[in-house]
């Protein structure tokens, strides 16, 4: 199973992450840019609008950034992420991460630590047109 915490925020401790955190750390998954999923974290992991409209609404430097777009997988060590369309706000994204622990994906907007499990998650996609 996924190992998961819960302090203001998802924490995957053997990836060091953080899903939408609400205070600033080290490394987080930012799942949209709404004012309660962002924070000047060190470094971030978004997609384009949502890196886009953090840097708009919050000036300045907001990190070092990880710009994923939408299916493609990016490895980061013992672990790689890929990120989902959510349909929530523009460049609002899923997470979701393999390890050889399990799997954990997250909607962003009701993250919970039930979303992380050794089965897979289902995730939303967009319907065809």
């Amino acid at each position: 199973m996924v190992a998961i915490e819960y302090r203001k925020g998802l924490h995957l401790p053997a990836a060091g992450l953080w899903l939408d955190p609400w205070t600033p750390r080290d490394r987080a998954f930012v799942s949209h840019a709404h004012s309660d999923h962002t924070g000047r974290h060190r470094h971030l992991i978004c997609t384009a609008p949502t890196a886009r409209l953090m840097q708009a609404r919050m000036g300045g430097d907001i990190g070092q950034m990880d710009i994923l777009p939408f299916t493609e997988r990016r490895v980061f060590g013992p672990w790689a992420a890929t990120l989902f369309p959510a349909g929530h706000v523009l460049g609002s994204a899923q997470f979701f991460t393999r390890t050889t622990r399990g799997r954990c994906s997250t909607r962003g907007i009701s993250s919970s630590a039930r979303a992380c499990r050794r089965r897979s998650s289902r995730l939303r996609r967009p319907i065809p047109s």
